[in-house]
Parts: C-alpha cells; sequence; structure tokens
C-alpha cells in the first residue's frame, strides 16, 4: 500500500497543482486577474519544494540494499547476459534498493579493468529498465559514469563527478565509449581503481553518499536544474566526455587536486 500510494504522489501532486492554477482561491478574488499570477509564482514554488523533498527522500545518507530472492525481470536477465559476454562478472544477488519507491538492481564488476556496471528497473508507476558504467578515481571521491538515459544526468553532479550520455545506445556501444573516456582521462593523469565483486555494494552506498551530499549543499538549486533538465530534455553532459565544455573545467579543477594531493 506504502509503495502504491508512493508511486501515486506526483500524478495526484501534479493534479493539485493544476486545479490551483485554473481554479484560484476565492480570497484571491479582490486582487482581479492579478491573482492568477500570484497562484502561479505559488504553484512554482511548491513545485520546487516537492521535487526537492522528492529527490531527498531518494538520497539517503545509508541506502538500503536488500537481497531479493526473486527471478529478475526478463529485460535485468537480458541485460546481464550481454554484459557477461562483454567481460563483466555478477556483482551478487537481486538487489531491491531502498529508493521511494524501491527500485531493483544487478551489480556487475569487470576483474580486468576498473569498470562497475549496473543494471536496474525502477519501482515507478511507469517503470524505467536501464544501465550504466561506471569508474571511480583512485582516491575514491567521484569517479567517471556512462550512461544511455538522459535522465541519468538530471541532477548537478559536483565538480568530482564526470558523466557522459549517449541517448539509446546499446550496452556494447556505451562500454567502448566508457574505455574510450577511460584513456583521455588516464592521458590527464587521472587514474581510477578495480573494484572487487564483494566490494560493489559499498561502492554503491558510496555514490549516493556523494550525491547526496552535493545535493544538500543547495538543494534548491539542484531542484531548480533538475526541473529544467527533465522539462527541456537537455543537460550539458551529452557526449565524449573530451567533447563536453563543461568537463573541461572539471578535468583541470580534478589534475590540479591530483597535484596536490600528490
Amino acid at each position: 500500500m506504502k509503495h502504491t500510494i508512493l508511486k501515486l504522489l506526483p500524478i495526484v501532486f501534479g493534479l493539485a497543482i493544476g486545479w490551483l492554477l485554473f481554479r484560484p482561491p476565492e480570497w484571491l478574488a479582490p486582487l482581479g486577474p492579478a491573482r492568477f499570477l500570484v497562484v502561479a509564482a505559488l504553484c512554482f514554488a511548491l513545485l520546487v519544494a516537492f521535487v526537492a523533498v522528492q529527490i531527498s527522500s531518494n538520497l539517503p545518507a545509508n541506502v538500503a540494499l536488500e537481497p531479493r530472492n526473486e527471478v529478475p525481470d526478463p529485460t535485468l536477465v537480458e541485460l546481464v547476459e550481454r554484459f557477461r559476454h562483454l567481460g563483466f562478472e555478477q556483482a551478487g544477488p537481486l538487489l531491491e534498493v531502498g529508493l521511494n519507491p524501491p527500485a531493483t538492481m544487478l551489480g556487475l564488476v569487470h576483474p580486468q579493468e576498473p569498470i562497475m556496471a549496473t543494471v536496474f528497473r525502477t519501482g515507478t508507476l511507469q517503470a524505467v529498465t536501464g544501465f550504466d558504467l561506471v569508474s571511480v578515481f583512485h582516491d575514491g571521491r567521484g569517479g567517471l559514469t556512462t550512461g544511455a538515459d538522459r535522465r541519468g544526468a538530471t541532477l548537478p553532479g559536483g565538480p568530482w563527478v564526470l558523466r557522459q550520455v549517449f541517448p539509446g545506445a546499446a550496452p556494447e556501444e556505451l562500454l567502448g565509449r566508457h574505455r574510450e573516456a577511460l584513456a583521455w582521462l588516464g592521458g590527464r593523469g587521472l587514474g581510477f581503481r578495480r573494484v572487487a565483486a564483494s566490494a560493489f555494494a559499498d561502492e554503491f552506498r558510496r555514490a549516493i553518499a556523494r550525491q547526496r551530499e552535493i545535493f544538500l549543499a543547495n538543494p534548491l538549486g539542484s531542484a531548480l536544474v533538475a526541473l529544467w533538465r527533465s522539462a527541456t530534455g537537455r543537460t550539458p553532459h551529452v557526449g565524449p566526455i573530451q567533447e563536453q565544455r563543461i568537463a573541461e573545467s572539471q578535468v583541470r579543477k580534478l589534475r590540479s587536486a591530483h597535484r596536490i594531493g600528490q
């Protein structure tokens, strides 16, 4: 019941906002036509606040990862098999990720390369199946994520988080793109560490915790960015990392921090 409510909550909230826009409260009637501007501003503020609360609830300080003894969704099984053919090994059983609503995920690691993969299915009313590749810097403070869905780059990632998105790309293409980015970053002095299958869950928790810290540093600003990117479908992270203008300044800062830390 709780999960059903969480799935329906955004829809209910959207309907309430729509009703308020077209049916301003009677106590605003003395304002005349200006009442619609007042209500529009109020609705926008409520929307930003709602998005901020939703994001916060999906970035727990220590996300729960519970094993699930069930057969994964067929789409997840198919994706895992494709990653296995690419040299990845499964890192444990199907996991329930403690989000609102919960999602399911299968993790994989590459035994010879510093690359992890996640294959997941959201618990939203319209479930979404997706996958991405992740590499972690040697110091563990951030890394590189390569995905096939723009929605994976909705939130601001902070200076330590590099992202590249190739909309609609297959796992095979995504891996090639990720390797190219690792080679490019390696040539600029940024190294990545391998992750054992036994450490996958801890790395995933740390990634969520890092994103939470970034969000809490500026929750309303992050919510506004998320709203803009969701509404327009735009993100500065589309395409190879070496061609992103936003990545150039990030890489310079990361190189400086790396030299200072040596």
